[in-house]
């Protein structure tokens, strides 16, 4: 949900993407509205990275807007693009999606009343990126049966089949990849219940990964692959700034 602020006399919100220790050369084109530029600001001892962005738009609008998904579409593209080309060079603490500030103040007000837990963020962030790991099962058929003698038959084979596949679940097998990623990560968050997300999922979840281990994660994923392809998929996606480890939100009744 949008953080919902009161506008700010210059009919301006601040849009926050994130803050850093130090500023950074980060060549972003567009802010989330696709017209105020990117700016990095010393803030409460860090460098907050925002726009000034329209407070009708960003404020009392902001709900309506995030139900129209066109729009919701190209904000959320756009916060991403800055986040990552922050993140890109230097460590960041990044924003949730529509973190919003009335002024500087407020925002030097909040950073600085969590500046210790900030800095231990910092300190555990360092040189990391998250990537985000799903392990799928590849249903196994029951095996060959004898040729159909009519059509219908076949259909009534063929539904036995589907209904004899091996059921789709996690292994001894995946369980010690799961480890060895575990091994290799600072930090791990598993993923919500698998048996109401994608079809035959068996485990979701994101991983902190010094980048010193890059190479190691991308030989566990190829060692995985060699051993169990014909009946586990893994999708990895990143190196992404680390959304699921640290995301900084507004207060409201500190932003009012």
């Amino acid at each position: 949900m949008a953080n919902r602020v009161a506008p700010a006399k210059t009919g301006k919100l601040l849009y926050l993407y994130g803050i850093t220790e130090q500023a950074a050369k980060v060549n972003v084109s567009e802010g989330v509205d696709g017209r105020s530029p990117v700016e990095a600001v010393p803030c409460a001892g860090f460098v907050c990275w925002i726009s000034r962005v329209d407070a009708k738009e960003y404020g009392e609008e902001l709900q309506a807007r995030m139900e129209n998904l066109d729009w919701l579409a190209g904000a959320s593209v756009r916060h991403q693009k800055v986040v990552g080309g922050i993140h890109e060079q230097s460590t960041i603490l990044p924003a949730r999606f529509a973190t919003l500030f009335v002024s500087e103040e407020t925002l030097g007000a909040d950073l600085k009343k969590r500046a210790a837990d900030l800095k231990k963020d910092f300190k555990r962030l360092s040189g990391a990126d998250e990537y985000g790991v799903k392990i799928f099962g590849i249903p196994q058929a029951a095996g060959t049966v004898e040729a159909p003698l009519s059509g219908r038959d076949y259909l009534q084979r063929k539904s036995e089949m589907l209904r004899e596949r091996t059921p789709v679940m996690a292994t001894a097998e995946t369980a010690k990849f799961v480890a060895k990623l575990r091994d290799l990560a600072s930090e791990v968050t598993e993923g919500g219940s698998v048996t109401s997300g994608q079809r035959h999922l068996v485990w979701q979840g994101s991983f902190l990964l010094p980048r010193s281990r890059r190479k190691q994660l991308e030989a566990a994923l190829a060692t995985f692959h060699r051993h169990s392809s014909e009946r586990f998929r893994v999708e990895c996606t990143g190196p992404w700034p680390p959304y699921s480890f640290i995301a900084l939100k507004a207060h409201a009744k500190d932003n009012k």
